[in-house]
């Protein structure tokens, strides 16, 4: 679906991305790892052409990005960022149907089934209640949800998540990546997400990378990248890795 051979980015001279090639597969759950400054969020924005690399190249299902508009790509791809602000007061609703902004024409008010796709979006990710309210009236978590309604409700190919659960509850966090890994088996969906929970990545992701200092040093699953070496060699930190009694997936536990 995406592949990244050879990319390298910079900051102001510094470079935050280093040679990294990365193929993001049809049906991948991918979650992407690493300490803060490690370069996850670079290459997320670097996937999603936000950025451009400054060596390499990124394409999508073999077409160069570059060769690709910005409606074509927001068919495809669907991005999910860590923080939105929106400076006017839309409804929840409104915030979701902009998701079918890239199937319609110029000023189309969207037809029977962009309208279903909308409601069908609210009712997936359980805040139909909240549809006719402001977005300003809603906390950071009930925020977040309607972010995902509104990708979803873009109907991707691909969804790219940075941090989605950074202002959820655990129960909120734990029915976030059910509903990823829901779409992602039935609904064909492809998923890359970046997290700092690490059990949690462990739990549903089928795939992880972990990256330090914009290096791709691990990539694997589960099982071969939370191991207790890579957490001292890469978070500097002593832990435990047990298997998850539940699902066998790694689970770390902190000395």
């Amino acid at each position: 679906m995406i592949q990244a051979e050879a990319i390298s980015f910079s900051y102001n001279g510094k470079k935050v991305i280093r040679d990294v090639s990365l193929h993001l597969k049809k049906g991948d759950f991918m979650g992407v790892i690493g300490p803060n400054g490690a370069g996850k969020s670079t290459l997320l924005r670097l996937f999603s052409r936000i950025l451009s690399p400054d060596r390499g190249s990124v394409a999508f299902s073999g077409r160069p990005a570059r060769d690709m508009d910005e409606k074509e790509i927001a068919r495809k791809l669907a991005v999910l960022p860590a923080e939105t602000f929106y400076p006017y007061d839309f409804t929840v609703r409104e915030i979701v149907k902009m998701g079918r902004a890239p199937h319609l024409g110029f000023w189309s008010e969207g037809n029977e089934r962009d309208l279903m796709v909308v409601e069908v979006a609210l009712d997936a990710v359980g805040i139909r209640d909240l549809a006719p309210r402001s977005i300003h009236s809603l906390s950071s978590g009930e925020r977040q949800m309607v972010l995902l309604a509104q990708a979803m409700a873009q109907e991707p190919e691909v969804l790219l998540l940075d941090e989605p659960t950074v202002h959820l509850d655990i129960r909120h966090q734990v029915r976030l990546f059910r509903l990823l890994k829901e779409w992602n088996e039935t609904g064909n969906l492809t998923v890359l997400v970046i997290s700092h929970d690490l059990n949690i990545a462990a739990q549903f992701c089928g795939r992880l990378v972990l990256m330090k200092d914009g290096r791709l040093e691990k990539d694997g699953k589960p099982r071969e990248v939370i191991t207790e070496e890579n957490l001292k060699n890469v978070y500097g930190i002593q832990a435990r890795v047990i298997a998850n009694p539940a699902t066998g997936s790694p689970a770390i536990l902190f000395e």
